[in-house]
């Protein structure tokens, strides 16, 4: 629904208060001649309590056809109100199409302003560029011209680079000629120098190698003469100290060798004893029997009665050690297999 402006809104307002103030009367007059009823409603007590009652419902029917007439006067205030607020929207309505088609037709007239602006600019865009083409257009042929006379300087500028190339080239050719034979000579000189200079250094390095092998045959001979005496001394030592273990070895057996008498003198047994470091007897194996129960039994047991047997610390000389072939007779006590 449109909103009413300011004077539809006052003209509304207008309306309504005539049609209060016209109520108001209405009612003020209804109201008075409800007051005149009752106090001939109040004159009538003193008549007996038949017309008292009587009085009294005129006195309703009255009022109620008052109200009556009240609320046909309000709906027609209503209606009244309601057609003056139809034709207040109504007013407002056409005015706001009147406005707008005002505002169209401004909106037209602006646009049509604006074009004929915009025609107007174009034709001086236009004339504007014609003159400028015509500008462009003499500025070409003058430019023409001195480009002409240009590409005739640039032409005769050519020729004379290119003849000033050429020659320059001719010479520059001539130069690396003499440039590649004397590079040529040099590199040739070069080969023969390093070819002298290979065979000067192979000469020198067969040379060199044979100087070197001969000293190294030389050093080789005098380590291994250096090794052979070390071994030999070494052999030495070793023998030295087996050889002092063998008669303690053959010391302790001895000590722990019980023999009867009545064994033959020439009698002998051949044991093998399994040595640990540290002199412990492992295992005694008899190998060779003397023929005697006695003498063979006596000869294992010497051997395992003198454990630990004495042995070098040496590893070298111990390994001789590890097991030994004993000969045992009644008279002495012989080791070998060491």
């Amino acid at each position: 629904m449109p909103q009413l402006d300011n004077a539809s809104y006052k003209k509304a307002v207008r309306y309504s208060v005539i049609a209060h103030v016209t109520l108001f009367v209405i009612l003020f007059a209804d109201f008075a001649f409800f007051e005149k009823t009752t106090m001939k409603v109040a004159v009538a007590n003193n008549q007996a309590e038949p017309n008292i009652v009587q009085a009294t419902a005129v006195s309703h029917k009255e009022l109620k056809q008052a109200l009556s007439r009240l609320d046909k006067m309000d709906d027609q205030r209503k209606a009244e109100q309601e057609r003056l607020k139809k034709e207040a929207d109504l007013a407002v309505l056409k005015r706001q199409q009147e406005e707008e088609k005002t505002k169209q037709a401004q909106e037209k007239a602006q646009e049509a302003e604006q074009q004929a602006q915009q025609a107007k600019e174009q034709a001086q865009a236009a004339q504007e560029q014609a003159k400028q083409a015509e500008q462009k257009q003499q500025q070409e042929k003058i430019k023409l011209a001195e480009l002409e006379d240009q590409k005739q300087k640039v032409e005769e500028q050519r020729k004379a680079e290119e003849l000033k190339l050429a020659q320059a080239q001719k010479k520059r050719l001539d130069d690396e000629k003499k440039r590649a034979e004397a590079q040529k000579k040099k590199v040739e000189a070069e080969k023969k120098r390093k070819q002298d200079e290979a065979k000067a250094k192979a000469i020198e390095e067969a040379k060199r190698k044979k100087e070197e092998q001969a000293k190294l045959a030389e050093a080789a001979a005098a380590q291994q003469k250096v090794d052979e005496e070390a071994q030999a001394a070494q052999a030495s030592q070793v023998n030295a100290e087996v050889d002092k273990y063998v008669v303690l070895v053959q010391q302790k057996i001895q000590r722990n060798w019980l023999v009867q008498d009545s064994v033959p003198p020439g009698s002998y047994t051949t044991v093998v004893a399994r040595i640990a470091p540290g002199g412990v007897v492992l295992s005694v194996r008899l190998v060779e029997s003397s023929g005697s129960a006695g003498l063979d039994r006596a000869s294992v047991d010497a051997v395992y009665k003198a454990s630990p047997l004495p042995v070098p610390q040496d590893s070298a000389a111990f390994d001789r050690f590890r097991e030994l072939r004993l000969k045992l007779r009644p008279d002495e006590i012989l080791m070998s297999g060491y």
